[in-house]
């Protein structure tokens, strides 16, 4: 039996929303018991957090998923989710920060979100809960809680941080011409430290010297290739960040998890020897690439191979 107990999972840097959510809903319906695991009172001194935090999701009848850029793809709010869905709770997504409900990945994209910037969309979320609680509402004029929600600003946008393809230019042995090489590098110029999770890039085949062999040590570098649907070839390469143990005799460079602001760092063993002939059909290919940061949206671009200095 649920009872009236609400949880709201939230990551560190939103604690001032949970709590301003929390003091919503103590409002709203008078025999609430809300769980918030950084207000200082859902858990007490000495206890077993882990535990307490598990406890209080099993006993909860609904859980608040406080979404945005900067959560959705954290594991420990999927985690907490997920055994709120499997306790029978009604899992509700709320964005904030400006994040759009249409934005909410998977596994949250399943259920209903409301925005927190939307009036009505808040009503329907306290309608919900009232129902599935079995508690009345007590009318209380929310447009102050809201006020204070829609004030919080946006975290650092992921921006700060990019990857940047470039052409690292060498001449051959025999100075028959270039020995050109496709590179990457990661660049944070932010003054926060960020956490890098991988790094993928895809190109058509044709575009590599024809003697070059796809780079291969599990578990950080990964490689395949895969049918491009137009009778090509593309290669995929997957640069892992893990502290995992390299395959035996493998000499792959790994590079920092933490990459700190105002730094960068060229992605040590993720090269492509470039063809020699360089044809208007390889200048044309273009370049897929995506860098995953922990705690922020996948970035994905694309670039004309021609277009790269």
């Amino acid at each position: 039996m649920y009872g009236t107990n609400l949880f709201i999972s939230h990551i560190s840097e939103d604690k001032a929303v949970a709590a301003t959510v929390k003091l919503m809903l103590k409002e709203l319906f008078n025999d609430l018991t809300v769980f918030v695991s950084s207000d200082y009172e859902s858990i007490r001194s000495g206890k077993d957090w882990h535990g307490a935090i598990i406890d209080a999701l099993k006993s909860s009848g609904a859980v608040i998923v406080l979404c945005h850029a900067a959560s959705v793809d954290r594991p420990w709010i999927n985690y907490e989710a997920g055994i709120g869905d499997g306790t029978g709770a009604l899992v509700l997504p709320l964005t904030i920060r400006g994040f759009a409900k249409g934005d909410v990945s998977l596994p949250l994209s399943r259920k209903q979100a409301r925005d927190s910037s939307d009036t009505d969309d808040v009503k329907a979320l306290v309608r919900d809960i009232g129902e599935h609680l079995k508690t009345p509402v007590v009318n209380v004029d929310l447009q102050p809680f809201l006020e204070m929600i829609r004030a919080v600003p946006p975290l650092r946008p992921a921006s700060k941080v990019v990857a940047q393809p470039f052409i690292e230019r060498r001449r051959t042995s025999t100075d028959r011409g270039t020995n050109d090489q496709l590179r990457f590098r990661v660049i944070n110029s932010g003054d926060e430290e960020v956490d890098l999770v991988h790094f993928r890039v895809s190109f058509p085949h044709h575009i590599s010297a024809s003697d070059w062999f796809m780079p291969f040590s599990p578990p950080v570098l990964i490689s395949e290739k895969r049918e491009d649907g137009k009778g090509g070839t593309d290669i995929v390469i997957t640069y892992h960040v893990t502290d995992a143990p390299l395959q035996h005799g493998s000499n792959t460079q790994r590079i920092p998890r933490l990459l700190v602001g105002g730094h960068r760092i060229d992605l040590p063993d993720l090269r492509v020897p470039l063809n020699h002939e360089m044809t208007k059909e390889r200048l044309d290919a273009i370049i897929e690439y995506e860098l995953a940061i922990r705690g922020s949206r996948l970035q994905k671009q694309s670039v004309r191979l021609g277009d790269i200095n």
